[in-house]
């Protein structure tokens, strides 16, 4: 079972790939660049979607909670 965290990350891959037009070289640099903590604007545009893909995973675990799936 993949975790939310994985899911995000695939999320952002997917975007880097077909939204922002990276090669798939490029967005693993990206990737790595955040991870390593390296500063670029890319990056922190990828910061910021990945916190907002995060927060959309916690309001449907919720609501699947509350629904008691």
């Amino acid at each position: 079972m993949y975790t939310p965290r994985d899911v995000a990350i695939i999320k952002n891959i997917k975007n880097l790939l077909y939204s922002k037009g990276y090669s798939i070289s490029g967005a693993k640099k990206v990737l790595w660049d955040a991870l390593l903590g390296k500063t670029d604007h890319d990056v922190g545009s990828f910061i910021e979607e990945v916190k907002t893909d995060l927060r959309e995973l916690i309001r449907i675990i919720e609501k699947n909670l509350k629904q008691g799936k």
